[in-house]
């Protein structure tokens, strides 16, 4: 689960602003960087509760494999995931504004970590916002300062202007989808690459990438198969630590 959850939060940092409009090589259609801008938050997924099934896909030095997931949002508040092998529950995780907590039930221990002392882990600072957008493939940008440039080969790329940071978004021209997000910490070095696939409509018509792949420094890969995305229906999120369970440091 340590593993899951630190390759997830490392690619948190995506993005949405506006600064000038790179020129282009090829006679494509150009939008200005504020239309631009513009019409990617426009394609932004919007739910109040959301619930899906998917399929994770781990390679790593700690775990190569796959589990089950059940992830469920409720949207600026909470995301919580059970993750399963063979039929059983092996962890549990629930994020909220300002708090991580993991239970594993085979080691019968659990973590009550803050945020902020999980972006000194990660190199990343984090919030919450980041990592919801995340979890659901939308672009994270920065406030005001972003620099867009198209390309001849029907894309474009978004540069939000972040100190601690390298971050490259590319879009699909005419659709302004998601496609891959880079993120280089430019004090540790580390690099981290999602790419975003299989866009499919929700139950409201709304645009939505059924697969994620998440790389560390060539290394580490998470996959993401999302099935049976339910929009704005209430389910459990219930987290409870057992009382004979231990509790440990990431």
């Amino acid at each position: 689960m340590k593993q899951i959850l630190i390759i997830s939060l490392l690619l948190v940092v995506s993005c949405t602003g506006a600064k000038k409009a790179g020129k282009g090589t090829s006679g494509m259609k150009e939008l200005s960087a504020a239309e631009t801008i513009k019409r990617v938050q426009a394609g932004r997924f919007s739910f109040d509760r959301l619930n899906a099934d998917t399929n994770l896909g781990i390679k790593s030095d700690m775990f190569n494999g796959s589990v089950s997931a059940k992830i469920r949002m409720v949207k600026d508040s909470a995301i919580w995931m059970s993750a399963s092998k063979l039929g059983f529950e092996v962890g549990r995780v629930l994020i909220t504004q300002d708090s991580v907590f993991v239970i594993e039930r085979l080691q019968k221990t659990f973590i009550r970590e803050s945020i902020d002392e999980i972006s000194k882990l990660a190199g990343v600072d984090l919030d919450f916002e980041m990592i919801q957008d995340l979890m659901i493939g939308n672009p994270y940008l920065h406030p005001v300062d972003n620099t867009v440039t198209y390309f001849d080969r029907d894309s474009l790329q978004i540069y939000p202007a972040f100190d601690e940071y390298r971050i490259a978004h590319t879009f699909t021209n005419g659709n302004f989808r998601l496609v891959r997000t880079t993120v280089r910490d430019e004090a540790t070095k580390t690099a981290v690459v999602m790419d975003l696939d299989e866009y499919n409509s929700t139950s409201d018509s709304q645009i939505f990438a059924y697969f994620r792949k998440i790389v560390v420094d060539n290394e580490n890969e998470l996959s993401i198969s999302f099935k049976d995305v339910e929009l704005n229906v209430e389910k459990d999120i219930r987290f409870s630590i057992p009382s004979s369970y231990s509790p440990r440091e990431f």
